[in-house]
Order: structure tokens, then C-alpha cells, then sequence
């Protein structure tokens, strides 16, 4: 029987379209929501500073780029995090009207429950709750430092137990933290048997999610394609990357690009490996398809997870663009390395991690 309207609960899920994962994770959390079969529950999915304070958008996509951007190492209340980043623009502009705006926000939905994929959203919505509704956190690194992790929190939904561990030593207590994994489209998950030179037999695939500056992902699509191997460029809608890129697929019958709602999952299915930046949604999605990855430069808010993936032994890190065709020419050409980094992908992702989460959030619904 289908829940009555007056009987449904809303769960509000918010993302962050500062870092690719963390927006990923809030969709895949909502659609594995709206799928399950006993959930009785409105989704709602917003992007926590567009929708709460946009202004907060510029200033972190700016400082997730720079050296030395925000950072909010801090245990405790919305005071707390203003009192020891007193020089903190996001700080800041949450204190100047922000806070109050996204009180205003989530009470306007009345969630039954709130699912956060940035710390900050998580913290702001366990600051304003005031115990109307449970809230909870999902961190999509591996090596979650420099958190604000809000002690009203009633949970956090980590990728690794080594994650787990670092939010216990800040002191979150041990029952609040689940290793669940970091939520990713349903389609995605080991399924090696279409894949090219290391699954199926054909020409070593090579996915590229591409992120940077128009010239350093021609540039890398090119350097990638000169080597002989196949090339999946899944385009998520952009005119922008069809248009630079149309002319190289032209010329070269080993690139492709993929268009379409299946291009994501398509390309890291049909690829032996996979290029990107360690703040991707690529990362996570890699990690629960096995697939091994080789990650550009990273900017510095990315290189804790890029160090914890390389010493994990999922992923070889390129010094620049150069370097990544480098490392993939060596694992276009070295199987047995390839398996290796594979085996220790599958160890670390969790393609079943957004039913994790979704479950346990919907245990908590009053």
C-alpha cells in the first residue's frame, strides 16, 4: 500500500558543488532514497551554499584551488568554530547572516531527517536542529583532516576504518561513526567483463574525467591518445568539452566521447583504468567499479586523499600531465602491476555504500 501523503516524512539531503564527490555522494544518497521500496519518504537535494548561502559558494570553490584555503580543523558548536577561525572567510559569512538563512532554509522543508556530503552543511544543520530532527554527515575522504565535526552530530558515514579512527581521536564518539563507504550511482560496481585490454581481451581503455583548464585536458586527452589506447571521455552534459574535444575524437578513432545518462558509469566500466583528480567524483565510483587510477596533481585541499589512496596502493600519482600518460603507458604495459592496484581499489571501495547509509538514516526517523 502506498504511504498517504499526510503520512510521508521529508529527508533532506545536502551537497556541495565545491567538490565533484561530495555532490555525487548527495545524489546517489538521494536516489537510492527515493528507490527503496519501504522508505515511505520525500527527498529533497540541494546544494547546501547555493541554496543556504551563495556567497559562500565563490569563496570555497577559491580556496578549495588554493594554497593555504580554508580550513576548519575544529570539534564543537558553530561558536567554537568562529572562535578559532576567527580569520575565516566561510566562518565569517556564516556568522554574517549565513547561519540564520540556512535555520530558515531547513526549517521551511521540515525534514523528518538531514543528510549532509560537506562538513560544513553537516555542522550548520547540527548547530540549527535544535532537536527537531536527527542530522548526519557523510565524509567522502579517505583521510577526513581539517573537519568541522559538530558534537550534535547523530552520526558520520566515513570511507575506511582508517577514517573512522581519525574522527574518534578528535573525539567523536566511536557509535556515531558507520564505515559505510562513500555512496555512488547504483549503476556502478566490479563488473569487469566488458572491460578492454585487462578484462576483455580488446585495447587497453583508459577513462579520463576531465577537470582543469581547457588546454590541460586537451592536452591530456591528446598526450593519453598518442599511446595507442583507447580513450573514454564521458562529457556529463558539458557543450564546452564536446565542442574542444569533437575536433581530437575526429581525428582519432581511439578517442571517444560519451554522451548520454549512462556515460559516467559506461566509461568506468568499459576501462582498464581510470585519470582524474583526487577530488573527482571519478575516486569513489573508481573504488566500487575496482578499477584502478592514476590521479593528476592535486590541488592542495586534495592531497591528504591523494596520499592516502598512492600509500593504500589504489592509485599512482602523476607530478603533471606528462607523468600521468607516463604512468599510464607503464600499466597499458604491465598487467600484473595493474592487477595489483585493482585488487587494492576493490579493498577500499563500497559500491553498496548509499543502501548503507540510507538504511541506517531511515532506522533513525522518528
Amino acid at each position: 500500500m502506498e504511504v498517504g501523503a499526510s503520512l510521508r516524512r521529508t529527508v533532506l539531503v545536502l551537497g556541495a558543488s565545491i567538490r565533484g564527490a561530495e555532490a555525487a555522494a548527495a545524489a546517489a544518497v538521494a536516489e537510492r532514497l527515493r528507490a527503496h521500496p519501504a522508505a515511505g519518504v520525500d527527498v529533497v537535494c540541494i546544494d547546501f551554499f547555493e541554496g543556504c548561502v551563495p556567497a559562500a559558494a565563490v569563496v570555497g570553490r577559491f580556496a578549495y584551488r588554493t594554497p593555504g584555503g580554508v580550513r576548519i580543523p575544529v570539534h564543537g558548536t558553530f561558536g567554537e568554530l568562529v572562535r578559532h577561525r576567527v580569520d575565516d572567510p566561510l566562518a565569517a559569512l556564516l556568522l554574517d547572516g549565513g547561519l540564520e538563512r540556512a535555520d530558515e532554509v531547513l526549517t521551511a522543508a521540515s525534514p523528518a531527517a538531514v543528510v549532509s556530503t560537506n562538513d560544513v552543511a553537516g555542522g550548520v544543520a547540527a548547530e540549527v536542529a535544535r532537536g527537531r530532527f536527527p542530522t548526519f554527515t557523510v565524509l567522502v575522504d579517505p583521510d577526513p583532516r581539517d573537519r568541522w565535526l559538530h558534537p550534535g552530530a547523530d552520526g558520520y558515514f566515513v570511507a575506511c576504518p582508517e577514517a573512522r579512527d581519525r574522527l574518534v581521536v578528535a573525539g567523536v564518539p566511536l557509535g556515531r561513526v558507520a564505515v559505510t563507504g562513500v555512496p555512488v550511482d547504483a549503476r556502478i560496481g566490479p563488473d569487469v567483463s566488458v572491460r578492454g585490454g585487462g578484462g576483455g581481451g580488446g585495447r587497453f581503455a583508459v577513462a579520463v574525467f576531465p577537470t582543469g583548464s581547457d588546454a590541460d585536458v586537451k592536452h591530456l586527452v591528446r598526450d593519453i591518445g598518442s599511446l595507442g589506447v583507447r580513450v573514454l571521455v564521458p562529457l556529463a552534459g558539458s557543450s564546452r568539452l564536446r565542442h574542444l574535444l569533437s575536433p581530437l575524437a575526429g581525428s582519432r578513432s581511439n578517442v571517444e566521447l560519451l554522451e548520454g545518462d549512462d556515460a559516467f558509469s559506461d566509461a568506468l566500466r568499459g576501462a582498464d583504468l581510470a585519470v582524474c583528480e583526487a577530488g573527482s567524483s571519478a575516486v569513489p565510483a573508481a573504488l566500487a567499479a575496482a578499477t584502478p587510477l592514476v590521479l593528476r596533481s592535486p590541488v592542495p585541499a586534495e592531497l591528504s586523499t591523494a596520499d592516502f589512496l598512492v600509500d593504500w596502493g589504489a592509485a599512482l600519482l602523476g607530478r603533471d600531465d606528462a607523468d600521468v600518460a607516463g604512468k599510464v603507458r607503464f600499466l597499458s604495459s604491465h598487467p600484473d602491476r595493474l592487477a595489483e592496484i585493482a585488487a587494492r581499489s576493490a579493498a577500499l571501495g563500497r559500491p553498496a555504500a548509499a543502501q548503507a547509509v540510507c538504511e541506517r538514516v531511515l532506522a533513525a526517523l522518528p
